[in-house]
């Protein structure tokens, strides 16, 4: 560079640090950006979240009261949540009573899905093998859910903590916890199983 190169490009820089310093031309301090922080734990009491969104509105659903059934938080943000009532209650004839765990729910069309885990009444009180995965149904995604098919699997033995997929071609995969991790189809009304359960990941 020439020395008038290098002048020129020392007034460049000199004007963009008298720019970024007092602000353009008027001399002030430009306001510092607005940034929403959070920290943790979050302002609500669960355990196993399950988070879904719909219409705008994020949807919690988490092991909240074991011993009844299941909150629901509302937020818009992820950050700050409200508590907007009970989701599901269990009733006196349903199969589902006690160690209500580890909901997840997902939107059919109209259609809002909780499945979860739970025992019966006579199951013997610290153990938990007795669990079994059920399917509950909403029109809205506040509840309050009724339950379609209590238990939705039962192969047995303890199974928990439910995931679905609903792939694009609208076939339901059920995902579950029992000792390691596998997956049964679902029927088109996601409330059956069709099929036998595949592994898909076991202890090391």
């Amino acid at each position: 560079l020439t020395m008038g190169g290098r002048l020129v490009w020392r007034l460049v820089l000199g004007l963009t640090v008298v720019g970024l310093l007092g602000g353009g031309a008027s001399g002030q301090i430009a306001p510092e950006p607005k940034v929403t922080t959070f920290a943790n734990p979050l302002d609500l009491q669960g355990a196993d979240p399950d988070v879904l969104f719909d219409g705008g509105v994020y949807y919690l659903y988490s092991t909240s009261f074991p011993g009844r059934g299941f909150g629901v938080w509302t937020s818009k943000e992820l950050v700050r949540w409200r508590f907007a009532g009970t989701a599901y209650q269990k009733t006196d004839n349903g199969w589902a009573q006690k160690d209500f765990w580890a909901p997840c729910v997902v939107k059919v069309g109209s259609r809002y899905l909780m499945y979860y885990n739970a025992q019966p009444k006579d199951a013997p009180d610290g153990s938990a093998r007795a669990h079994r995965i059920c399917v509950a149904e909403a029109t809205s995604p506040l509840g309050p859910f009724k339950d379609v098919a209590a238990p939705l699997y039962d192969p047995g033995d303890m199974v928990i903590d439910a995931h679905v997929l609903v792939d694009q071609d609208g076939k339901g995969y059920l995902y579950f916890a029992n000792g390691g991790i596998s997956v049964v189809p679902l029927d088109r009304s996601l409330t059956r199983v069709s099929g036998p359960a595949t592994v898909c990941m076991g202890p090391s």
